[in-house]
């Protein structure tokens, strides 16, 4: 049988009269409103003369009006509050179902283009051996027929022979026998056979390899970064950042292409560099039709190999004033695009040019305005955002995930970097923060 519930949760609605523990004859009287203790008359004497206390009496009174105002908005406020957090703790619980569906049939379509394509090529390495073994059976099928042929011309000449051979001369013997045995000589019957030659060699099936091909599920809110150093350099802000292995030396340069100034730069996955430019001529934040706004994508040497100014149609621009630039190992090319002074978005577009997808920040206090970014190895997107002190964390298709760092943990961030674990964040007062990053 169920317990039944408390009528009373917070006490009973007739209690004994207590008595004080220190001084065990008196009755506790008062409440101490500093020290949040029932006391006898004595302890008030004693041991809270100087405290703020009263009477039990008159503080129940005094508590039961105010108890009446907080249980009004307990029922009329509190509750629906509750009831609304209620709410949307189930929508998020479908919207996580709803997302975990999603990356479930991903899976399943990475599953069915491994599987089509493993198929496609089990036909193929099938039509491989087929078409070796009708080329090898041809040449078979030619040497049957001779061997048929010759057959048929030995038994002939057998035949010819003992029909002939009483009525024969010595001469034409002696030919028939040489004919005979050049018909029936083993080189001339037998020719060497084609053989079945091709030969399957099965390829690495490590479950390593597999797993690779699959790809692999990422927990988004297991991704953390811990500060491990944080320095002083100066007191301007950091405008960049770039990490790199002590074995090695990189040098990025800006370089001026009048009337197209630079402003970011970085090395491409081919070797060359994917640099912002804009014009000189014309406001940076209301560009004209003849104005220039580009990622241009140049050899060490400066020759151009492709230039991204505006979309598919030829019309739109990509940016208004692209500033930061990196590429993602997926060769996703991630762009800072800056439309004010104080607003921004990032603008992803596939190695080809044409655009992938627009991240325009999440709903917070201040407007939107990204800094700088950088990718991870599972070419996550991490970008920096100044006027919220907010570090985000998106997908390789620019969705958000979650905030890394918010306010509480970095202050006014413009530039990163990332290399192997190591996330370096400077902010806008020349501090930099060193953080483990792990997957």
């Amino acid at each position: 049988m169920a317990e039944e519930e408390e009528e009373y949760p917070f006490g009973t609605p007739q209690e004994h009269a207590l008595i004080c523990e220190k001084h065990n004859s008196m009755p506790i009287d008062f409440i101490c409103e500093d020290c949040e203790e029932f006391v006898c008359t004595k302890c008030v004497k004693e041991d809270h003369k100087d405290h703020n206390w009263d009477t039990i009496t008159t503080a129940a009174t005094l508590k039961s009006r105010g108890l009446l105002k907080t249980l009004t908005k307990i029922e009329e406020e509190d509750i629906q509050e509750i009831d609304e957090k209620i709410e949307k703790v189930s929508k998020q619980m479908e919207e996580n179902k709803k997302r975990c569906e999603q990356e479930v049939s991903r899976i399943q379509r990475q599953y069915d283009a491994m599987v089509g394509k493993l198929d496609k090529i089990r036909k193929q390495q099938e039509k491989a051996l087929g078409d070796s073994l009708t080329s090898k059976n041809a040449d078979l099928s030619q040497v049957r027929s001779g061997l048929e042929e010759k057959k048929k011309k030995v038994l002939q000449s057998v035949k010819s022979f003992r029909k002939n051979s009483s009525k024969m001369t010595d001469i034409t013997l002696l030919k028939t026998h040489q004919n005979l045995t050049k018909l029936l000589s083993t080189k001339k019957i037998f020719t060497p056979l084609s053989e079945f030659s091709s030969r399957y060699e099965c390829g690495d099936f490590s479950e390593e390899t597999l797993k690779s091909m699959m790809g692999q599920n990422i927990d988004y809110e297991k991704i953390t970064v811990t500060l491990v150093n944080s320095f002083q350099w100066g007191n301007k802000p950091i405008q960049l950042l770039k990490a790199i292995d002590k074995s090695t030396c990189s040098v990025s340069i800006l370089f001026s292409t009048d009337p197209l100034a630079p402003d970011g730069i970085c090395q491409t996955k081919d070797g060359g560099l994917l640099v912002t430019l804009e014009d000189t001529e014309t406001d940076k934040y209301q560009p004209k039709s003849h104005s220039r706004r580009l990622v241009r994508h140049v050899t060490l040497t400066g020759d151009i190999i492709r230039e991204y100014e505006y979309q598919e149609d030829g019309q739109t621009r990509l940016f208004t004033w692209p500033s930061m630039v990196k590429q993602n190992a997926n060769n996703d090319i991630c762009v800072i695009n800056w439309k004010n002074k104080t607003n921004g978005d990032l603008v992803i577009l596939f190695n080809a040019g044409s655009l992938k997808s627009v991240y325009s920040g999440q709903k917070q206090k201040r407007e939107f305005k990204p800094t700088d970014v950088a990718n991870d190895p599972h070419c996550n997107i991490i970008l920096s955002e100044a006027n919220n002190s907010t570090i985000h964390l998106l997908s390789p298709e620019g969705k958000f995930m979650r905030y890394l760092l918010t306010e509480n943990q970095v202050v006014h961030p413009v530039a990163i970097s990332l290399r192997s674990s190591t996330l370096w964040i400077g902010d806008a007062y020349g501090c930099i923060n060193v953080f483990q990053y792990k997957l």
